[in-house]
């Protein structure tokens, strides 16, 4: 959001978990503790399909969050009825 560029340092998992156990003990708010670490390394997706009674179709955050963030939709974003995909989204009542 500000143009700056950010690094991102790829950890393993013994650094990651290093990480997590040093941020148990920061003072304040915990950032990270070994069982968020822990919780994150399982996979949590379902494997059964979507239930109807929700009364939409999920669709891959992929498909709609690089619109959603951007400061301004692309041109190509447009639908028929001139607003964003995300904006299409429909919500069960």
């Amino acid at each position: 959001m500000t143009g700056r560029k950010r690094s991102i340092i790829p950890l393993g998992d013994g650094l990651s978990y290093l990480q997590a156990w040093a941020l148990e003990f920061k003072p304040g708010k915990k950032l990270m503790t070994r069982d968020n670490f822990y919780a994150m390394s399982v996979d949590n997706v379902c494997s059964g399909g979507w239930p109807s009674v929700f009364n939409f179709t999920p669709v891959a955050l992929e498909a709609i969050a690089p619109n959603t963030c951007a400061p301004t939709p692309p041109a190509h974003a447009t639908s028929a009825t001139g607003k964003t995909p995300a904006a299409n989204v429909t919500t069960p009542p």
